[in-house]
């Protein structure tokens, strides 16, 4: 990368510990760029301005989320909407102030917590999904009421999907 001094490889989990090596397809860890002082972003492209520039965007961008979505209604378009803006901007976590990720946060979650039914549709789903592991990707800066609700939205992801999977099925008894 352009800026890049060099990379330091962690695991992602949500305690942060250093590793020696990863293996590529590992997915507990990964390779991050440790940017020169005149560099800025996930792959140290960016320019001071560029990253400001950026990082005011995605402040705006996550503002506007929070405050639209409190004003229309909720369909299965303005979920995938939503849900795919934040999986797209969280893709460079450096950008993401704490104000932007708790509004961008907050509207996946509450997308999930206020709309179950429109959220385990096949069509919808996937996109949910992928803006949920989108949020995680914050790891061990994710505040405790945030998680908290992450993880109760993905309970109740989980709850009504099997509800619609078993859904006609009859009822039985498992005796062990």
């Amino acid at each position: 990368a352009v800026g890049a001094s060099f990379f330091t490889v962690f695991v992602t989990d949500f305690f942060g510990d250093d590793i020696a090596e990863c293996d590529s397809v590992d997915t507990k860890c990964r390779a991050q760029c440790q940017c020169d002082n005149d560099f800025f972003g996930m792959d140290c492209s960016m320019t001071i301005d560029a990253y400001q520039s950026k990082r005011n965007s995605a402040e705006l961008l996550c503002t506007t989320l929070a405050v639209t979505r409190s004003s229309v209604d909720v369909t299965e378009s303005t979920i995938l909407s939503d849900c795919a803006t934040v999986t797209a901007l969280f893709k460079d976590m450096t950008v993401i102030s704490d104000d932007a990720y708790f509004n961008c946060s907050k509207v996946v979650t509450d997308s999930i917590l206020q709309s179950p039914t429109l959220v385990v549709e096949d069509d919808v789903m996937p996109t949910v999904v992928r803006a949920l592991s989108a949020l995680l990707e914050r790891g061990v800066f994710i505040s405790d009421d945030i998680f908290e609700n992450i993880v109760s939205a993905i309970e109740v992801l989980n709850d009504y999907r099997q509800a619609i999977l078993s859904a006609g099925e009859e009822p039985f008894e498992l005796y062990t």
